[in-house]
């Protein structure tokens, strides 16, 4: 079925038709509010659950810093000789 995907999105690109749409003065303003009323959910999601967003991020973090100290000492020590 994927095959013939193709075939139908170029078959449909190639006999649209002009939608004659209108975009009036007001749709600017209210992609606006939407973008805002985006970030406000995200800050408030963000808010939120912010302490169960570190408890997942910081054992990883605490790994990967343990690995860098772990290669920097094995530098120091090399380059020690």
């Amino acid at each position: 079925m994927k095959k013939y995907d193709w075939v139908l999105f170029i078959i449909v690109l190639l006999f649209t038709q002009n939608a004659y749409g209108y975009l009036d003065a007001g749709t600017g303003g209210m992609v606006i509010q939407l973008l805002l009323g985006g970030f406000a959910i995200l800050g408030t999601f963000i808010k939120i659950y912010w302490h169960k967003i570190k408890l997942f991020i910081k054992p990883r973090w605490y790994k990967i810093k343990e690995h860098i100290n772990i290669f920097w000492l094995k530098v120091k020590l090399y380059f020690r000789r």
